[in-house]
């Protein structure tokens, strides 16, 4: 459907979380907090940018961009690593964090990894599917910092090697295919051409899929004119739902809150819900509202309302869209890892493999599905970062005696010759 909705919605996850930090004292309250405000964060970014699709619709994976970020930050330093954590949010909870949190960070934005990506198959229709995955590949000729390498191990990745300096292309197609697998084939090319070449020494990929049926089932409606953000009438097919479902209003956040969730599965050990959020005046008003100190207080209040019976009349809606995440981050403060020379990415690479200064992030791409219908809702993103090296000139040190020709190139002389052996003296 090529429509600009008229409505707000989100995926809201409470998950059930089982891991324990190194420490076992991660503060998820924290770190949750932080991830909301990125989320915002980022659709606000988004929302007032060039990169709104044309039919104004928006569609973002937060947490998959955290989880690619989170890994170039283990080896940032200087004011590289510091507008990553501003840009992540996370100096501006309720608590201070650390680095000691980061791995609370990735444990938080990958909930549900799959214990065995080998067995992974296409999902059946009435199947719970929840799973969130990170992957570091690094080129094998390439000397990374064993702190570096021991940190991602840390937080969850253990580094693949690629051969990208001779083969960019089969490990560009490695990477795009694994995300497309990941994905159930909703992403088939996170990585084009131009983001992974033979200058590439380190990718990031991350991916979240979400695929569940609705508690409380749908039924298909009928085809009605739906109005966009600017009034214009435009045809939706619809889908109804007669049954109770949790209901209010937020005055502050100037919305209606309806809460739709999904069947609950042991197996995914999450309760995850779509809330929509419909404009109580205008979509200019709410989205200036939308911020996560107000969002999160209107949910918690959704979350308190008694289920009431209500009659749920919504569009049935599909989109797949694409962002370059590099003038988006870039507007968030997030803008030295992307400049060649400025980025500070040193705790990555070995020093006398590469020298300081070298490496920066040269692409950073985010693509997102979703599919409504009265059925369910499948819904995947996935987030690719490229590393280069930067083409530093090469160094010619002339520091010994040395022959010197001044050679006539048209008509193949030499003019002169000879050797410089003392260039101090002026005999």
């Amino acid at each position: 459907m090529n429509t600009k909705f008229g409505i707000i919605f989100c995926l809201l996850g409470i998950a059930n979380f089982g891991f324990g930090s190194p420490t076992g004292m991660c503060d998820y309250g924290a770190v949750a907090q932080a991830s909301r405000r990125f989320a915002f964060e980022l659709y606000e970014t988004v929302s007032k940018s060039d990169d709104v699709s044309d039919s104004g619709n928006i569609f973002l994976a937060p947490t998959t961009v955290t989880s690619g970020l989170t890994m170039i930050h283990a080896g940032a330093d200087g004011n590289t690593k510091d507008q990553i954590w501003r840009g992540l949010q996370l100096d501006a909870t309720y608590r201070r964090l650390s680095e000691a949190d980061m791995p609370c960070v990735i444990e938080l934005s990958n909930p549900a990894q799959p214990n065995n990506e080998a067995g992974i198959s296409i999902p059946k229709d009435d199947e719970v599917v929840f799973r969130t995955v990170t992957r570091l590949y690094g080129e094998k000729s390439y000397r990374f910092r064993r702190a570096f390498i021991m940190r991602t191990k840390e937080l969850g990745e253990k580094m693949k090697r690629v051969s990208f300096s001779t083969e960019p292309r089969d490990s560009r197609n490695r990477i795009n295919h694994w995300v497309s697998k990941m994905t159930n084939d909703k992403i088939p090319r996170l990585f084009k051409k131009a983001d992974i070449t033979s200058n590439t020494v380190m990718a990031v990929a991350s991916a979240v899929y979400f695929k569940a049926p609705w508690q409380t089932p749908f039924r298909d409606f009928r085809t009605a004119e739906f109005t966009t953000e600017d009034g214009r009438g435009v045809m939706a097919q619809y889908m109804r739902s007669l049954s109770q479902f949790k209901w209010t209003v937020s005055g502050d956040l100037n919305a209606e809150l309806i809460e739709l969730p999904y069947k609950y599965s042991d197996a995914v050990g999450s309760n995850i819900s779509m809330i929509i959020l419909k404009p109580t005046t205008t979509m200019e008003n709410l989205e200036y509202s939308l911020t996560e100190q107000i969002t999160h207080k209107a949910i918690l209040e959704l979350n308190q309302a008694p289920g009431q019976m209500c009659d749920v009349v919504i569009p049935k809606f599909e989109m797949s869209l694409t962002y370059d995440l590099k003038p988006l981050l870039g507007a968030i403060g997030m803008d030295d890892m992307f400049i060649s020379g400025i980025a500070d990415l040193s705790r990555m690479a070995d020093p006398n493999h590469s020298p300081a200064g070298a490496l920066y992030v040269s692409s950073a791409v985010h693509k997102t599905f979703i599919k409504v219908t009265e059925f369910g809702t499948e819904a995947t993103g996935a987030t690719g970062l490229g590393i280069a090296n930067r083409m530093l000139p090469l160094p010619v040190r002339v520091n010994k005696a040395f022959i010197t020709l001044i050679y006539d190139k048209t008509t193949e002389t030499v003019l002169f010759i000879g050797k410089v052996n003392d260039p101090s003296a002026t005999e």
